[in-house]
């Protein structure tokens, strides 16, 4: 049985009322356990703010003027059955793969439809992750020390599956289903950008100096952009370090 997106607009309002990163923890951790393998991926994705998992390249392309027409002040609720995750998540799907001729009336009605089913609390929920405003506090961070929480699985191996498949929902889908085991095994990928190694700020060098014991290197700081290219045979994909797909924009580099 899949997990109603009711369930998940509930959820997100809890975490906007707790401003407790362990609360917040707590209640994303307990909610993971419910949900079905199949609806991880989507619930981890929406969580943080996106459509789509941070891997899928394709965007919604709908416009702010779109958006706004569509906003939850100016829906009227005609909810049939109740909606669910996995229904939401195949709607955004829809609506990234409509092109062509039609495909802005087909994107608005994709949209209007999910709307149509859903009740106030749901549409306020759907139009945040529309507009990339959740604001609830279920940053990155978070969401990995609550995928952790809920599978009981070291946290740096949770950290490192992150950053080599590069999207959250797929870790916590193996980190739920598989366990440690599975996070252990999780590697580096062909044409799966890697996301980046952050570093940690500090206002000091000697306190630099001494966090590294005497091994310190330094190197000049280029103005540009940082890239990551992957290349089989003549297949060649380019990413930036949000791991976006920028391989048709840098067509000289592909050469």
């Amino acid at each position: 049985m899949t997990t109603l997106f009711r369930d998940f607009a509930s959820l997100c309002d809890d975490l906007k009322d707790t401003r407790k990163r362990n609360e917040k923890k707590q209640l994303i951790a307990k909610f993971l356990l419910k949900l079905e393998p199949d609806d991880l991926v989507p619930d981890v994705s929406f969580l943080i703010g996106r459509p789509l998992p941070e891997t899928d390249y394709r965007v919604l392309d709908l416009g702010g003027s779109t958006l706004w027409r569509l906003s939850p002040s100016k829906q009227l609720s005609l909810v049939d059955s109740p909606l669910t995750i996995e229904e939401v998540g195949r709607a955004f799907d829809a609506v990234a793969a409509a092109s062509g001729a039609g495909s802005r009336v087909k994107k608005s009605s994709l949209i209007e439809g999910l709307l149509g089913r859903a009740d106030p609390r749901e549409s306020r929920c759907l139009f945040h992750i529309l507009s990339g405003e959740m604001r609830i506090g279920a940053v990155e961070g978070v969401v990995m020390d609550a995928i952790s929480e809920a599978s009981g699985a070291d946290l740096a191996l949770i950290q490192r599956a992150c950053m080599l498949l590069g999207s959250l929902g797929e870790v916590a889908k193996v980190a739920l289903t598989q366990g440690e085991n599975g996070l252990k095994g999780v590697a580096l990928s062909l044409f799966t950008p890697v996301k980046p190694m952050l570093a940690e700020m500090s206002y000091d060098l000697g306190e630099v100096f001494a966090e590294h014991k005497g091994r310190t290197s330094l190197e000049w700081k280029f103005d540009g952009a940082r890239i990551q290219i992957h290349k089989r045979g003549d297949k060649v994909r380019i990413f930036t370090r949000r791991l976006n797909d920028a391989t048709e924009s840098l067509p000289d580099i592909v050469s």
